[in-house]
């Protein structure tokens, strides 16, 4: 337990030094980077939920599945200030300028680092890095440029020809960003048209245990069974130790994840059978009526966990009423649950063989 406690300081404590030394430029006047700081923190476009009040984010999240990400991060955020940011700078005063010890202020800087920042890969710790100038590029899932380490020296670098005129786009994330993922961590959404984009959709694994009982008509104490074991592989109904599973719709084909494969096969398996998940394929879940029965009520459950129904989402994204969303949160959040929505709907549909049908026509 205590390793596990020292692990978990470890993991609050690593953005520290680089939010330690943004803090003294920016609170510092003659600092070099005092102008370009100051533009790019206080900038408008950094919108990430952290910074939305907690009522907000319980209406507009709902059932995306991130809102106690968001929750532990603002915890983490503050936990860093109190323990780390406000003795360090009480000890060197003179390294900061005035306001430095404001709660407000570190956490924008916080937000800023969250949404600029890149990861140097080079290292086994994998650090936290700021690049000048190539953090102003925007994301884009057919992006024309790559941040790149050759010697040592950050360099964005070209992957195809670029016209003149034409916005410079860099990627976050080369395996493809959905929309739920770009909004936690970068405060914003592409949204449609959402078959040519990664898409995907947060599910609670306690639903699986849920809709269990009523699906399979799985006695009680044979439930309990099953979950102990499901626990045991780290696949548990607590948000924050890794009972949330995801379904994901690429190229064409949408399937569930390994946390959410393991639940479905344990759960869902015939009285006797053995409850085998070293060779869980997560790509031929479901594979047998029991599952598809499971699956297809986890799935409709999740679609009644948001705040809209998927019309009334397609209505506002994409129909007459969107002029009418005004609220840039609003509109990230409803194409988030949209995203969500239509992954649902697409593994509800593979469950009932309509998916499979499609494709083979298709073909």
């Amino acid at each position: 337990d205590d390793d596990d406690d020292e692990e978990d300081d470890a993991d609050r404590c690593r953005w520290a030094p680089l939010l330690l030394s943004l803090l003294a430029e920016y609170t510092a006047k003659e600092s070099f980077w005092h102008p370009y700081l100051h533009r790019m923190a206080d900038s408008r476009d950094i919108d990430l939920p952290h910074s939305w009040t907690a009522e907000m984010r319980s209406e507009l999240l709902k059932g995306l599945g991130i809102v106690d990400l968001v929750r532990a991060d603002v915890e983490t955020i503050e936990w860093q200030h109190t323990n780390i940011a406000l003795p360090f700078i009480a000890k060197y005063p003179k390294l900061f300028g005035p306001n430095a010890k404001s709660l407000e202020l570190y956490k924008k800087l916080s937000y800023f680092v969250m949404a600029n920042s890149f990861t140097d890969t080079r290292s086994a710790t994998a650090q936290t890095v700021m690049v000048t100038m190539a953090d102003v590029l925007n994301h884009h899932c057919n992006h024309n440029a790559e941040l790149e380490v050759r010697d040592g020296v950050f360099e964005m670098c070209a992957i195809r020809s670029i016209k003149m005129g034409e916005e410079v786009y860099n990627t976050y994330g080369k395996t493809g960003l959905h929309d739920t993922d770009l909004l936690r961590l970068y405060g914003f959404t592409i949204g449609p048209p959402l078959e040519r984009k990664p898409c995907a959709a947060y599910i609670p694994v306690r639903l699986c245990r849920e809709m269990c009982a009523a699906a399979l008509k799985l006695p009680a104490k044979a439930l309990a069974k099953r979950w102990a074991f499901l626990s045991k592989l780290g696949v548990d109904d607590d948000s924050e130790k890794g009972g949330i599973g995801m379904a994901v719709c690429e190229n064409g084909k949408c399937c569930v994840d390994d946390t959410l494969a393991m639940a479905v096969k344990v759960l869902a398996a015939k009285p006797g059978a053995k409850w085998n998940v070293d060779d869980v394929d997560p790509e031929s879940i479901p594979s047998n009526k029991r599952e598809s029965e499971l699956l297809s009520r986890v799935c409709n459950a999740q679609l009644k966990q948001f705040n809209w129904t998927r019309a009334e989402c397609e209505e506002l994204v994409t129909g007459d009423k969107a002029a009418l969303v005004a609220c840039r949160r609003q509109r990230s959040a409803l194409r988030a649950a949209w995203e969500q929505m239509y992954v649902l709907q697409r593994l509800v549909s593979r469950c009932l063989g309509e998916e499979d049908s499609r494709l083979k026509e298709r073909s």
